[in-house]
């Protein structure tokens, strides 16, 4: 089993709950800190940008990218939907949320599309053909043993 790591250096952040920018920056800075890194005036600046002045559309940004990790589910990318709405209801000029609402849509209509062919797709697994590959795009499933050329 190996052994937990030591830890090296800590710190702590000292900023209202309500100003999630001043929590992003302050860990920022101090993880760059505690590693030695000394950043460039452009990567200072990058780290500052949050692509808007508004707290409350960043939350419901950063919400929505949580939900949009795995966006595999529905569900996962419908919620996205609705938060990103929110935040481009606080800040209509929020690009990052803007483009990041088309790309949930985008998911969303992939996943539908991927539903709709599964549903077409018979339920019956075919077996290998002579080169020993399973012609379906499905997995054969236990108990339905493959036969050469039969439908299973």
């Amino acid at each position: 089993m190996r052994r937990p790591e030591k830890c090296s250096k800590a710190g702590t952040v000292d900023a209202p709950v309500t100003d999630p920018f001043a929590l992003e920056d302050q860990v920022a800075t101090a993880v760059a800190t505690a590693l030695g890194l000394e950043l460039k005036a452009d990567e200072t600046r990058e780290l500052a940008f949050h692509g808007t002045t508004m707290p409350d559309a960043y939350n419901y940004y950063t919400q929505a990218r949580g939900y949009l990790q795995d966006a595999s589910k529905t569900a996962d990318v419908d919620s996205a939907i609705i938060l990103l709405e929110q935040a481009l209801k606080v800040d209509p000029n929020y690009g990052r949320a803007e483009a990041d609402l088309g790309s949930a849509y985008w998911a969303k209509i992939h996943l539908e599309q991927r539903q709709e062919s599964d549903r077409k797709v018979p339920a019956r697994v075919f077996e290998s053909d002579w080169t020993g590959q399973c012609r379906s795009r499905r997995p054969c499933l236990p108990g339905n043993h493959c036969q050469r050329n039969r439908q299973v």
